[in-house]
Parts: C-alpha cells; structure tokens; sequence
C-alpha cells in the first residue's frame, strides 16, 4: 500500500509512505522530500494489524501524520519522520454499523462518519475526535438518511465541506451520482449524476496547489 501526503499550502515538500504488509503491516518504508532519502521503520501499531484498503476506503494527511482506518475498527497514524505512532478506536465497530467507517477532516480536526445498514436502516452518524492524547470521540450528528437517498442505496464518503457543515457522498445503486449532504438543514442536494455507467467510479476529493495559484496570480 503506497501513500502519498503533503500540504497543500507547501506541495513542494512531501512524503511517500509504503505499508509493508505479510499477515499485518510489518513496517512502514518512508521518502521524505526535504532529505531525498529512505528510511524504514518496524510498525508499532502491533501484531495483525490490517488496513481497509478499497475503493470506498480513504487516507487523510493532515499536521504532518497520515491517518488510515483498519479492519479491526481503529484509525492509525504515523507522522513523515516515523516517530510517531498511534492507533485510536473507531467511535463505532463493523458490528455496530456494518461497515468500517469513514475518515475526513476539516479545519484541522479529525472526524469519523458511519453509516448504519443494518435493519434495512441508512443512519448516519459524525463524529469529531476531541483529543488526541485521550482519544475521545464526540457524537457531533446523526441523521436518518434512508429517506434523502433511498433505501437501496449504498453511500461512499467523499470528503467533508469546511466546519463540518456540509458532507460529500458518492450514491452507489441504479443511478450513481455525487450528492452535498447539508448538516444544518438535513438536506441532500444532487451534485451530478454519473447515470449507469456500468463503471466502478469513484470520487476523490481535488486537492489543490495553493502556491501555483499564488504564483498564476502574480504573472497576471
């Protein structure tokens, strides 16, 4: 498993981190652009642990440390110099919700997103972690979704807006399309619709390049 994390705000500095993994990642190998060199470091994120690695799934790179979620309901991170490390429960388990869990951040915080199937239901939950050092989540929102989306659908998370005020779907079933899921009106607004495409589409979220357009503004 290859990750890639920088700041949008310096994309000239970056790091590449590869998860080695026999029947849990073993050790974690990483390029730091600022040295132009390797190092590689054994996990301590313990025995069997296994990253969620599907299309559904995300990494998120934020205050210099990548965050991943595992199969076994917990978030771990690593920061770019592989001194750090730290793994956190998940604020919901695969047998609370059936599914893992979702991972985004805005403003600098770290939030967690579930969605609930199980009783034919769609209900989402949010989470924000409150402190790191603790690892305390807090339930910031729930809302029932089978209505917004339908009952069939599956949701895959995209990224949330900024303040946590809006959340970013892909719904996946007969008529895939990108919804806005707006937090303070519990609305959903169709972003675009792919249609049937017959094509395993999956949405990311653009990260920019600040100092190209800081930079396409001076020349103009």
């Amino acid at each position: 498993i290859i990750r890639l994390g920088f700041d949008p705000a310096a994309p000239s500095r970056f790091a590449v981190f590869v998860l080695v993994r026999d029947d849990g990642i073993t050790r974690v190998e990483i390029f730091s652009s600022e040295t132009g060199r390797w190092t590689s470091k054994e996990s301590e994120w313990g025995d069997l642990t296994s990253v969620v690695d599907h299309n559904g799934s995300l990494s998120l790179f934020f205050g210099g440390t990548l965050h991943l979620t595992t199969h076994d309901s917990s978030v771990i991170m690593v920061d770019a110099e592989g001194n750090t490390w730290r793994k956190i429960r998940m604020p919901l388990t695969v047998a609370d919700t059936s599914d893992y869990g979702y991972i985004g951040q805005s403003q600098g915080r770290l939030y967690a997103m579930h969605m609930d199937y199980t009783n034919g239901n769609r209900q989402l939950s949010v989470w924000v972690l409150e402190d790191y050092a603790s690892g305390q989540w807090t339930l910031k929102h729930t809302a029932s979704m089978s209505e917004l989306i339908g009952h069939d659908e599956v949701c895959t998370f995209v990224a949330f807006g900024p303040e946590c005020k809006s959340i970013f779907f892909q719904i996946n079933g007969l008529n895939d399309r990108l919804v806005s899921y707006d937090v303070e009106n519990r609305t959903c607004r169709v972003v675009f619709c792919f249609g049937n495409s017959h094509y395993d589409l999956r949405c990311k979220p653009y990260i920019p390049s600040y100092i190209e357009w800081l930079s396409d503004g001076c020349k103009n």
